[in-house]
């Protein structure tokens, strides 16, 4: 496999997975804007994801 295919191959597990956790957040935070969420939480946190399982984890 040449590093082209390998480089592009990571950049859309990348993307793919930057979706997903936006998706999974529930608010709006930096560059995170969601029209449905449009307000910023109360606590800061982040989402940590293992496998199919994803919990917030304060920071």
């Amino acid at each position: 496999m040449a590093r082209e295919e390998v480089e592009a191959g990571n950049l859309l597990l990348l993307a793919r997975l930057l979706l997903r956790m936006a998706l999974l957040r529930r608010e709006s935070r930096g560059g995170h804007f969601r029209e449905d969420f449009p307000g910023e939480g109360e606590e800061a946190y982040h989402l940590e994801a293992r496998g199919q399982e994803v919990r917030p984890s304060p920071l």
